[in-house]
């Protein structure tokens, strides 16, 4: 990928921990120990929770989370 390509998809997928913080209630999703409540946390669970989505998708879950 470029490195557009690549900025891109960061900035898009940034704030989806921002989503998934306020649906926990800034707790850990059961099952999964966060390293601290902060959205790139959340951000980090969601990408390794949908890997397989990435993937499909093309996409290295390990590098974007």
């Amino acid at each position: 990928m470029s490195s557009d390509v690549h900025v891109t998809l960061a900035s898009l997928v940034h704030d989806i921990g921002k989503l998934y913080q306020r649906a926990f209630w800034n707790h850990a999703p059961e099952g999964f120990d966060l390293p601290d409540r902060s959205h790139p946390a959340y951000t980090a669970w969601a990408i390794q929770r949908h890997r397989k989505l990435f993937e499909r998708a093309g996409l290295e879950p390990d590098w974007l989370g």
